[in-house]
């Protein structure tokens, strides 16, 4: 499906391109965006190790009903339950944080960016932190529990179910759950310190944006199921599906170099002969391939946030009358129907 979709929008790729290149000098401008992303990375590594030590105790509760037989209290089996739901709650929390910091940075970056004086990249990062620690607070976890709610029958049914309903699931949510649940409102709120319901009603209200909005997949059926946005709206698409690719690919080739590295490396003492099919070559692979997945991840967030949070400041400015992009005509070139013409532009970023 992924080449379907870069075959179908193959004239939209150089525009993709140009949108994470956009993405990547609205990063160089604010490089504490990286180090949030690699802060946000400690966090969850940190709150899952803690959880964890949590969680190994959950399933203690219980009786012994013989000597070699020990029973799981039904109460045990509801917390643990309980200790899940939390566990990606609050994961999500952290990366709604993340995405909200993003959003008002990005936000002040593309509205303000020629203010004088202009303040430092650090002091609006830090700004950016309190205002989504604090106001943002309860509109974040709101959003990120509603989220949670929808998508976790998905996680809990079996593989080949879950993933036919992931077919359908837009189809069948009713469109203002899904704006509600959409991490684009949440971005939305970031930047104009709205509640999650006036954001996703702000957010459907984009005719620019909407369509793409209230379909996030990157399914075929998604593509054609909105022809006229095609143009606008399908670059920006790529350039998420290429971040996707990107990092998937990269943590496949660090698994499979970690599996065969190591599979060569493992040799008899006795014979001196490699041995085939070593299980720890594998487990030294689905490690190598993990710690690829979750770094290149923090990376991956930053730059799909700052897109996301982009895209969102353009679709705000251009209004829903598609008036002409003022404060950054770039990002009008880029998400846009006009032709790309960067060098003025880039000379002013």
């Amino acid at each position: 499906m992924w080449i379907y979709n870069v075959v179908r929008g193959r004239q939209s790729i150089g525009k993709a391109i140009g949108i994470l290149e956009f993405a990547c000098r609205i990063l160089a401008a604010n490089p504490e965006l990286l180090a949030l992303g690699l802060g946000a990375l400690v966090c969850v590594v940190s709150w899952t190790w803690i959880w964890m030590l949590m969680f190994t105790r959950v399933f203690l509760g219980g009786h012994f009903v013989s000597s070699k037989s020990f029973i799981i209290d039904v109460g045990s089996w509801w917390l643990g339950i309980y200790f899940v739901v939390v566990y990606l709650w609050s994961i999500g929390i952290i990366a709604g944080i993340q995405r909200a910091v993003t959003a008002a940075t990005v936000s002040q970056w593309y509205f303000h960016r020629l203010a004088t004086p202009a303040p430092t990249s650090r002091q609006i990062v830090q700004a950016a932190v309190v205002h989504a620690a604090t106001t943002l607070f309860g509109t974040i976890s709101l959003s990120r529990l509603l989220g949670l709610l929808v998508r976790l029958p998905l996680l809990l049914l079996p593989g080949r179910i879950s993933s036919l309903l992931s077919l359908f699931a837009y189809s069948l949510i009713p469109t203002p759950i899904t704006f509600l649940t959409n991490p684009l409102s949440l971005t939305y709120a970031a930047i104009h310190s709205q509640p999650l319901a006036a954001s996703s009603r702000g957010l459907s209200q984009m005719t620019t944006l909407a369509p793409s909005a209230a379909s996030m997949s990157l399914y075929p059926r998604s593509y054609s199921q909105f022809p006229g946005n095609l143009g606008s709206l399908l670059s920006y698409r790529l350039s998420k599906l290429i971040l996707y690719a990107a990092r998937f690919m990269m943590s496949l080739a660090l698994g499979f170099g970690g599996w065969v590295t190591t599979a060569r490396s493992l040799t008899t003492p006795t014979s001196g002969s490699t041995i085939r099919g070593s299980l720890y070559a594998y487990v030294v692979g689905l490690i190598a391939g993990t710690i690829g997945w979750t770094t290149l991840g923090a990376m991956e967030g930053v730059i799909a946030d700052i897109v996301d949070a982009a895209v969102i400041c353009w679709a705000s400015e251009v209004g829903i009358s598609g008036r002409e992009a003022r404060y950054c005509r770039e990002a009008g070139w880029l998400f846009g129907d006009s032709q790309p013409r960067f060098g003025h532009e880039h000379q002013e970023v």
